[in-house]
């Protein structure tokens, strides 16, 4: 049965892997975008600013960029005005945060305060030995390497996510309000309209959480499920009010990173945030730069990406007139031990990104 099991993964990873793009220049078949409609589509449009509406979208350790972006509007009065709120997986926590009524002075002091890998909840070593591991370092790699395969197959995930919900639940505390507050609770005291995305494995439909959709499901499971990376976390098992069946939740970024379309239908003045590193392809003037695939973190790392990386729909869709592209680098979404120095850089240009935008035409 373990074999078979083991069999299926390694099936799963060859596929993964082969499914990237293997070139060394940008084939024609990934340059198919049609540059000069795209740009006068999103000319056509005046920029976003005076907003009532932000989002936040995906991109996990990267998001400490938000702190700077929301600094700027909150020095320019940018924030006054803003009674929607939507964040998805990374994006959410400074969604929330802002919602219950966090200044960005708070959030920066957050970011900087915390040990990101802190979040990575150690394996439990009742299931792991690692003790017995080393007294046997050849085999006990093999035996490790089994283990956290198991830990995949029998729980879906490696980390309970214990400590990032203990992260969350603090500074609800902070401001007073019930760990376990929902979202209906969260509207009535602050009027902000929250939304949170995550991913429905169940139904393999992307969810969108706030008073309207789940009133009595606490906020801080939404957030949980909106930012369980795959693999990493295991999935948030959530049933609705009224319900007997388990929905499994995961990362919202894995179907839907960026839903700046959310509140069209109301003709609110959306203004959305977008994380993108170093040969991302998310504006018209942009093209995907080649990455070899030579072990097997890269392709975890790239299979993860394009989960997430729905972000061309900011071109499609003409909406980058409504974008604060923030420029995070060669910084990696899943580096989570970032130093003060690295941290400073994101806020840096998540700041200088909202000011680009407010300065410019």
């Amino acid at each position: 049965m373990k074999r078979s099991r083991l069999f299926i993964l390694a099936w799963f990873v060859t596929i993964a892997t082969v499914s990237i793009c293997a070139n060394d220049s940008i084939p024609k078949y990934l340059d198919w975008k049609c540059q000069t409609q795209l740009e006068r589509l999103n000319a056509s449009k005046p920029k976003v600013k005076d907003p009532d509406t932000l989002v936040f979208s995906g991109g996990g350790i990267r998001g400490i960029a938000y702190c700077g972006a929301t600094q700027y509007m909150e020095e320019n009065g940018k924030l006054e005005k803003v009674n929607r709120i939507v964040g998805n997986s990374a994006g959410s926590l400074t969604a929330v945060f802002l919602a219950i009524g966090c200044k960005s002075d708070e959030i920066k002091q957050l970011m900087m305060g915390t040990n990101f890998s802190y979040f990575l909840d150690p394996i439990d070593p009742q299931r792991l030995d690692l003790f017995e591991i080393l007294k046997d370092p050849f085999n006990g790699v093999i035996k490790y390497r089994e283990a956290i395969i198991e830990f995949l197959i029998e729980d879906y995930g490696l980390c309970k996510g214990e400590k990032l919900k203990e992260f969350v639940e603090k500074e609800f505390k902070t401001k007073k309000l019930s760990p376990n507050i929902t979202f209906n609770e969260l509207y009535k005291k602050t009027k902000k309209h929250l939304v949170v995305t995550a991913c429905s494995l169940s139904y393999g439909r992307t969810c969108m959480f706030d008073y309207k959709t789940a009133p009595d499901m606490p906020v801080i499971t939404a957030v949980m499920a909106s930012m369980s990376i795959p693999n990493v976390y295991i999935p948030v098992r959530y049933t609705p009010k009224g319900s007997d069946l388990i929905d499994f939740l995961v990362d919202g970024g894995t179907t839907r990173s960026y839903p700046v379309w959310y509140f069209d239908s109301i003709k609110a003045k959306t203004l959305g945030f977008l994380l993108y590193g170093k040969g991302e392809h998310i504006k018209p003037d942009q093209k995907p730069e080649y990455k070899p695939m030579d072990d097997i973190f890269k392709v975890e790392i790239a299979f993860l990406m394009l989960m997430s990386n729905n972000k061309e729909t900011v071109i499609d869709m003409g909406n980058a007139y409504r974008t604060v592209f923030i420029d995070c680098d060669d910084i990696s979404p899943l580096k989570f031990d970032l130093d003060g120095k690295t941290k400073n850089k994101l806020i840096e240009a998540g700041y200088n990104a909202a000011k680009e935008y407010f300065d410019t035409p």
